[in-house]
């Protein structure tokens, strides 16, 4: 019998350790429809994120893990030390960047603190959706002409309102989540990486 047991423990400890251990495909959203032609110039920017092979990765690396529903998209120019909104002409243009900023209900907290309404700040505009509103953002702050255009992040997450997401975050005191990277802070609701992710919580 207590060998019978201690098979059995082996068995669930490593089933455990091999879910949470699980490696994360590149399938991520690309929902939003934008158009092909841009109004402005578009300016590339190339941040460097770190990368995360598996689920228990994007767990520890992430304080708020949960599903949500986009409602809004819109852009804000955020100082990037102190993590708030920071519109002003006359603020340190070194510290302010461009924003996109999701409006999510929080739907299931899996992870950290989470309800009610959160923003989700990921650096840069969108090439081909709403310009106008982000070309003013920049002009209002005085940070237009320092990028010659709009700064953009080629091959991030594209999520669409109404869509559903498994969000992975890192909130700070500004009152913004920001992502974890470029492309894994958001995943779709029932995929492969939803899966693993959540079943590496703890």
């Amino acid at each position: 019998m207590k060998r019978f047991l201690a098979i059995m423990l082996s068995l669930i400890m490593t089933a455990c350790f091999a879910g949470c251990n699980k490696a994360i495909n590149n399938q991520f959203p690309n929902d939003l429809v934008v158009s092909t032609e841009t109004e402005h110039p578009m300016i590339t920017q190339s941040p460097e994120w770190p990368v995360y092979n598996t689920a228990a990765e994007i767990v520890t690396a992430s304080s708020n893990i949960y599903t949500g529903k986009v409602k809004n998209i819109s852009f804000e120019i955020v100082n990037m030390k102190t993590g708030t909104a920071d519109s002003s002409a006359a603020s340190g243009k070194t510290d302010c960047m461009l924003y996109t900023v999701y409006t999510v209900d929080v739907l299931k907290s899996y992870k950290g603190d989470n309800s009610g309404e959160i923003k989700i700040c990921v650096i840069g505009g969108i090439a081909g959706y709403r310009e106008n509103e982000q070309y003013d953002a920049l002009q209002a702050a005085g940070l237009y002409e320092q990028y010659n255009g709009i700064p953009v992040v080629d091959g991030r997450c594209s999520l669409a309102i109404d869509g559903e997401y498994l969000f992975c975050t890192s909130r700070t005191a500004g009152g913004y989540d920001f992502v974890i990277n470029k492309t894994q802070f958001a995943h779709a609701v029932n995929s492969q990486n939803y899966t693993a992710i959540t079943s590496a919580i703890s």
